[in-house]
């Protein structure tokens, strides 16, 4: 397994942990159904945004690669004999949350916590989740102090403040739990947890009423290529439509991918292709619309690729994009 699926399926599990766990000692029903929804959406967005962007071949990945475990087990090795740095006994203590072996993250985490002083709000607030996992009344106590230290150096961190309610609320807390989950939803955490905090507020007695939906935007776009460069393209090469911010460089706004064989091609952006869940199609009154062949089949454009663009207004239907041009 190679390093970029050893850090794919920690951030993945991280997620998982973070949400996944506490709720599923939670027994009412809406809790469970919500426990369910996240336990796809996350797996399953990683997966659609992966397909967007990877260019890995699965039959070029070796045989021989070692498994998590050994890699796992080489770092500990290697950390007994020279000792390490912070970063890399972190790096340790996530690789055990993620393989569920919690005991063992604890006193990882606690030697981090030392190293750092005590001073790091990100350390602390590891240190408090992998007390929780291990033993849930920690909450109570020890994390309970980690995560109030943690939340007095960084109060708007979103970890710290999940962790930060759930643990006031493992207390009897519930005002404390209320203005920390209160805090979270102001930095407008991902759907599937947002709605995880107002449920959980609703136990408690406080109702928050879910955000409106903003309308969505579907901009139908028919796009064609040249006959002179449709005798270059190779069906097989990956099509990327984007949308993007004019005069804005980074990741696009909203994204599709299709190959080349499926030209010409009818598509439409909307919400369901935003690449970051605060990004809203609506709140654009302009927006650059990109169709590219890639030749590598990387999303990032590559001297050679095909590519055609337009200017998006907003509300005035179809659009025409018509791929005549050359990466230089």
């Amino acid at each position: 397994m190679s390093l970029f699926w050893m850090y794919a399926m920690a951030l993945l599990l991280a997620v998982f942990v973070l949400v996944f766990v506490p709720l599923s000692r939670v027994k009412e029903k809406g809790a469970r159904r919500t426990m369910m929804a996240i336990f796809l959406i996350v797996p399953l967005t990683a997966i659609l945004l992966y397909q967007a962007f990877s260019n890995y071949d699965p039959e070029a990945t070796g045989a021989g690669v070692d498994p998590v475990e050994d890699m796992v087990a080489g770092l500990e090795s290697r950390l007994a004999r020279d000792g390490g740095s912070a970063a890399e006994w972190s790096m340790l203590g996530r690789s055990y949350v993620t393989m569920g072996r919690f005991q063992e993250a604890v006193p990882v985490y606690a030697r981090v916590n030392e190293m750092t002083n005590g001073e790091d709000p990100g350390v602390l607030i590891a240190y408090a989740e992998s007390l929780a996992l291990a033993d849930r009344e920690s909450l109570k106590h020890q994390g309970a102090e980690l995560l109030d230290k943690a939340l007095s150096i960084n109060p708007m961190d979103a970890r710290g403040l999940w962790w930060g309610g759930v643990s006031a609320m493992e207390r009897g807390d519930d005002e404390l739990a209320t203005r920390r989950w209160r805090e979270l939803l102001k930095l407008e955490p991902p759907e599937a947890l947002a709605k995880t905090v107002r449920e959980q507020l609703s136990r408690i007695g406080v109702q928050v009423p879910a955000p409106a939906r903003t309308q969505a935007v579907g901009i139908p776009v028919e796009i064609e290529i040249s006959e002179e460069l449709a005798q270059q393209v190779n069906p097989n090469m990956v099509l990327y439509v984007f949308a993007r911010s004019p005069g804005v460089a980074g990741p696009p706004l909203a994204v599709v991918r299709h190959v080349a064989s499926d030209l010409p091609l009818s598509v439409e952006l909307s919400q369901r292709n935003v690449m970051l869940a605060n990004t809203v199609l609506a709140d654009y009154e302009e927006l650059r619309l990109v169709a590219r062949i890639s030749k590598s089949g990387s999303p990032g454009a590559q001297p050679g690729d095909f590519f055609g663009e337009v200017l998006y207004r907003t509300g005035s239907g179809a659009v025409d994009l018509l791929i005549d041009q050359v990466v230089p």
